[in-house]
């Protein structure tokens, strides 16, 4: 996943495409414990939180196969570098230190 995500980031950003990737990635390291506990502790059974906590990367899991029927969001959207002006004309933008801004020229 990390890979895709550079090979789709614009030149320039691919640091910011990695880092959010990887933001993303790890929240569930950090929270999923947690969570964990807190269903345990509400429900008493591990089977049970470990049934409920399975929900998640299915979740996920549908969401991805989903995802192919949406292969056009990818190729116009403005951190890929898109777009013909499907989503508002994100032409000419780039991705900088101050987030979208303007490019000149």
């Amino acid at each position: 996943m990390l890979a895709e995500a550079t090979r789709l980031a614009p030149a320039g950003a691919v640091g910011h495409a990695t880092g959010a990737v990887l933001s993303v990635t790890f929240a569930g390291v950090v929270t999923g414990p947690t969570l964990f506990a807190f269903i345990f502790s509400s429900v008493g059974s591990y089977a049970v939180a470990f049934a409920l906590l399975a929900g998640l990367p299915l979740a996920g899991a549908v969401v991805a196969w989903r995802g192919r029927r949406l292969r056009w969001v990818a190729r116009t959207a403005p951190w890929v570098g898109g777009a013909d002006g499907a989503l508002g004309g994100w032409r000419g933008r780039r991705l900088g230190s101050a987030g979208l801004q303007k490019q000149s020229g």
